[in-house]
């Protein structure tokens, strides 16, 4: 699947936060590559994560048509997510979020394979997908083999 090159470029430009703050690039771009679709279907202009609502959000916000896993089955349901105003200001909202619901991704943030098992192995579980870090895993590994944008992930 290819992505679009405009908003990936964005995207790429804003991964200077995640490394700040300790991510690994590749952690962050395969999580928003998997949510977005490639980049394809990102929510608003700059949800690349399918980031929801959270209850104390006085923000913009976007109702969307999405899928979850509901008692076993995919289904189709409508479900309200964040608005950001900029690729910088998802990228740090993101960073924080991690950080505050996610400490188990969080604490492993700079290992793609530990940090996808972190998001589903704590408290809180970032996607219904029974199957998520694998996912997430595997697409990882396609990445960072065939992506030809590696300099700009690992160095930009």
């Amino acid at each position: 699947m290819s992505p679009d090159i405009g908003i990936l470029r964005e995207f790429i430009g804003a991964l200077k936060i995640a490394r700040e703050e300790g991510f690994s690039p590749w952690s962050v771009l395969t999580h928003a590559w998997h949510e977005s679709g490639a980049f394809r279907k990102v929510i608003g202009n700059h949800n690349y994560w399918g980031i929801k609502v959270p209850r104390k959000w006085q923000g913009k916000v976007e109702m969307v048509e999405t899928h979850e896993y509901i008692k076993g089955k995919y289904a189709p349901v409508v479900a309200t997510f964040i608005g950001f105003d900029s690729a910088l200001e998802a990228m740090s909202w993101y960073c924080n979020f991690i950080r505050r619901l996610y400490p188990e991704a969080y604490y492993k943030r700079d290992n793609p394979t530990e940090y996808f098992i972190g998001l589903v192995s704590g408290k809180l579980q970032y996607a219904t997908d029974p199957n998520y870090s694998t996912k997430l895993t595997s697409l990882y590994r396609v990445l960072e083999k065939d992506l030809n944008i590696a300099y700009l992930i690992d160095y930009g």
